[in-house]
């Protein structure tokens, strides 16, 4: 199990794009784009709190069941989201990610699986997230 802080995601025309910070308030008047409360309700309880932590509600114009969905969308400069900080590898060269200098918000990530399963493709699976997500993490500081 991984905790990781949640980054800014802005299409590289938002005004944001050229920092490398901002406090979550600056991005009170952006137009939302989160996973659906029903795909993930913790993420999705954890960004309407810290925004109404740092003062405001979410414009919330769309919502998604896939990460990627919401990722695609920012990056055709629809809204901003908030995702966690291994999503920086989707779509960079359209996508900028800012770190947010008031956010409490952290996510977790776990690869859960049941002991008893012991399968050929079970475990290469964890195999092959060992070898490869894990490291990921690690490059952007996830703790």
């Amino acid at each position: 199990m991984r905790k990781e802080p949640m980054v800014a995601a802005l299409s590289k025309e938002h005004p944001l794009a050229s920092k490398t910070s901002s406090d979550l308030i600056e991005l009170a008047n952006d137009p939302f784009i989160l996973t659906g409360r029903n795909s993930n309700q913790s993420h999705y309880d954890g960004i309407i709190n810290s925004c109404y932590d740092a003062g405001f509600s979410p414009n919330i114009i769309q919502e998604t069941k896939e990460m990627s969905t919401v990722i695609s969308l920012v990056s055709a400069g629809i809204g901003i989201a908030i995702v966690p900080a291994s999503i920086q590898l989707l779509l960079q060269n359209e996508v900028v990610y800012r770190d947010i200098r008031d956010n409490k918000f952290n996510t977790v990530t776990a690869l859960v699986w049941e002991n008893k399963n012991q399968t050929p493709i079970v475990n290469a699976f964890v195999e092959l997230v060992k070898e490869s997500v894990i490291p990921i993490f690690n490059k952007y500081e996830c703790f």
